[in-house]
Formats: C-alpha cells, structure tokens, sequence
C-alpha cells in the first residue's frame, strides 16, 4: 500500500502516532500553544520513516536474491 503525504494530512492525529510507533520513529515534542506546527512535523517524521523502511526493504529484496 502506497501512502502518501495526502493522506497523512487527511488522517487523524492519533492514527498517523500509532503509524510513527510502528516505524519506530520517535515522535516529536508536542507543541501545545500550535497544534498544526506538531501535526505537520509528525507528518514529516512519518513520511521520512516510510521512506527509509521502503529503502531498507528494497535493499532485503535485492541482497536476498541468489
């Protein structure tokens, strides 16, 4: 499944953390006086997290190969 920073921005906050502990990305601090300015770097730190995972994933299927 492809995600992309679309639908990051679209799901809920909650969902897009559970995703940031799945990845094992450390989630950043929150920002309680901006909200948006936590949401958008969650975002960043999640997109970043699925890139390096398909990276990883990617290198697995080549060295993997006989």
């Amino acid at each position: 499944m492809d995600l992309d920073i679309d639908c990051l921005r679209e799901a809920k906050v909650e969902n897009v953390e559970r995703l940031a502990h799945a990845l094992g990305v450390k989630l950043p601090e929150h920002k309680r006086h901006d909200r948006r300015a936590y949401n958008r770097e969650l975002i960043r730190v999640v997109m970043q997290g699925i890139r390096r995972d398909a990276e990883r994933s990617r290198g697995r299927r080549f060295f993997g190969r006989s």
